[in-house]
């Protein structure tokens, strides 16, 4: 990625950080993520789709640190989570929805880094 293109990135990424918590009435990112709730993060990343044109909505599954019991009562150690892509890039504005399931590398950077291996894609919403 050109530098330019990274400038342009991180603009995008601060006017959405700033739009989330605008509308969250959150005086600093750290709130808003520390005030997420599981099954929050379909409508974090609609809204931001909605608001945002250059990005894409992601539906897909997350693997969790500890295996857990779902309701048919297997063992599962994934959990499904909605994201965003920009030019095909992975963000994540709703770690704060798992921070029960996960421990992050760095739960306030919307970049994925380190635990970008748990991240598994499976649609992309494209309208």
């Amino acid at each position: 990625m050109k530098l330019v293109e990274l400038d342009a990135t991180e603009e995008i990424l601060d006017k959405i950080k700033k739009y989330l918590m605008n509308y969250e009435e959150h005086s600093t990112w750290e709130e808003h993520v520390n005030s997420c709730e599981m099954g929050g993060c379909q409508y974090t990343a609609y809204a931001i789709t909605k608001a945002f044109p250059e990005t894409t909505g992601i539906f897909g599954e997350i693997e969790v640190d500890e295996e857990y019991i779902d309701e048919d009562g297997t063992m599962q150690n994934l959990v499904t989570h909605h994201w965003i892509e920009i030019d095909g890039y992975p963000y994540d504005f709703a770690k704060g929805t798992l921070n029960d399931h996960i421990n992050w590398h760095d739960l306030y950077d919307v970049e994925l880094g380190e635990d970008d291996w748990r991240y598994h894609p499976i649609y992309k919403r494209l309208d």
